[in-house]
């Protein structure tokens, strides 16, 4: 029997690019988060993100109707034969083709959902929007106190929570090898992080007014770990509690509510920090004191248009939707697993800007310059041979991550009658034109009656 499963090479490819577009984003935020107030760029990146993918699940919703109207007016006047695996799957067929109204009215209604069902789907999306505000705002406030050396690293660590709190909680199978991979990974990643950091202000470190400014921002930086640490178990949660509501709902209408319920928490946690003087100070320095106007709270610098429409059009939509896509086959671990390759694809996309000239390397001084680049030009450390090893050490671990993902069909857990009615729709077009076979058969077995309306 023909079963309308994704690929693993399609989970494989939707997660690669997801992450790819992940890391590219790192490079691109860089040009908005100078100017703008990061939380500010957060709450219009979720604001206009919500609406969009909104719409589009709207769009795709007319469209799935019009298609199966389109093959409805294909089949037979007569009923349709069909072999189906169990007696519930059977059931749901008879539901849809002389339940309430047409199929094509039941298939739209029921099957790709766009509203919350029932209170309990409610508060589970208002909890997802509080997780995905908390993430993006931990995540922004802490690049800004800690900085991009310290978010590589943690970055790597989502892999190691949520394989933690899979099997602590049960949610997959203790597996040995699984473990040493994430740990292999993680190590690779750090590796990357760490070997491939030049500092190019060593030759400042006696100077004792950086010193001292070093020490002031202790604390600052303490904070900035804790807020990595915040995002990133945000992050676990939200890869591992969706599953159940992508057993009802559609990817895309799961990243909508998420970003649309996010919005009102990170408006008040961007109200709150502007209030604060002294707190919006360390997350931007750059930014004007707010005059308490919510209209200024959504200014967009010309310097940040570029870097918003990267983060809403490919991270927030694109990344996010083939995450959630992919969440609804494979274990959260598999998924969560592969941002480790954000470090690599990091180095790739620097090794590009490279050999096009798009940036200098910060390892080779301007010429007549005293330090390695002009003022308002972007430099990059060219990759170095931890790079290489840490790379090696991300492929062996993911290598080990992949392998030990369990073979089950994720596809039978959903509880959404008409994601099996889709399988059936399919099944229609083989089975009708063998009907007299498949009926022969079941007539000699004496369960004829079993196909009839």
């Amino acid at each position: 029997m023909k079963m309308i499963l994704p690929r693993q090479v399609y989970v494989h490819a939707a997660l690669i690019l997801a992450n790819s577009l992940f890391a590219l984003g790192s490079i691109v935020g860089a040009l908005g988060l100078s100017t703008m107030n990061p939380l500010s760029f957060t709450l219009i990146r979720e604001i206009v993100a919500g609406i969009l993918l909104l719409l589009l699940s709207l769009i795709f919703k007319a469209a799935i109707g019009r298609q199966v109207s389109q093959q409805q007016q294909h089949t037979s006047e007569t009923e349709p034969f069909l072999v189906a695996t169990t007696i519930e799957d059977y059931n749901y067929y008879r539901i849809l083709k002389h339940g309430r109204g047409h199929y094509k009215e039941e298939y739209q209604q029921n099957y790709y959902l766009i509203l919350p069902q029932n209170w309990k789907d409610w508060k589970s999306f208002m909890l997802f929007g509080f997780l995905v505000s908390t993430d993006l705002g931990a995540c922004i406030c802490g690049l800004h106190l800690a900085g991009p050396v310290v978010a590589s690293i943690w970055q790597p660590s989502r892999t190691i929570l949520t394989a933690a709190i899979s099997m602590v909680l049960r949610l997959e199978k203790v597996n040995k090898w699984r473990i040493l991979g994430v740990l292999v990974a993680f190590i690779g990643c750090v590796s990357i992080v760490l070997m491939n950091n030049n500092d190019h202000g060593r030759e400042d470190a006696d100077d004792q007014h950086v010193l001292q400014e070093v020490q002031h921002s202790s604390l600052l930086f303490l904070l900035g770990n804790c807020l990595f640490f915040l995002a990133c178990l945000c992050d676990s949660v939200l890869v591992l509690w969706s599953k159940e509501l992508l057993k009802v709902y559609p990817p895309l209408t799961v990243a909508a509510w998420c970003y649309i319920f996010a919005c009102p928490f990170m408006l008040v946690g961007l109200v709150t920090s502007s209030m604060v003087l002294s707190w919006q100070a360390v997350i931007c320095t750059d930014c004007q004191p707010w005059d308490g106007s919510l209209l200024s709270l959504f200014s967009i610098p010309k310097d940040a248009l570029p870097a918003l429409l990267y983060y809403i059009l490919a991270m927030s939509m694109s990344a996010w939707g083939l995450i959630l896509w992919a969440n609804q086959y494979v274990t959260g671990t598999f998924v969560v697993g592969y941002s480790v390759l954000q470090p690599v694809m990091s180095l790739v996309f620097v090794v590009l800007l490279l050999i096009m000239g798009g940036v200098s390397d910060c390892q080779e001084p301007l010429p007549q310059m005293g330090n390695s680049t002009n003022e308002g030009q972007m430099c990059l450390d060219k990759p170095g041979f931890g790079a290489l090893v840490g790379m090696l050490g991300i492929f062996v671990g993911l290598a080990l991550v992949t392998q030990t993902e369990p073979m089950e069909d994720h596809e039978q857990t959903r509880r959404n009658p008409q994601w099996t009615g889709l399988k059936i729709l399919s099944l229609e077009a083989d089975f009708t034109e063998n009907h007299n076979r498949i009926y022969g058969s079941m007539v000699s077995n004496g369960n004829e009656n079993l196909l009839r309306p």
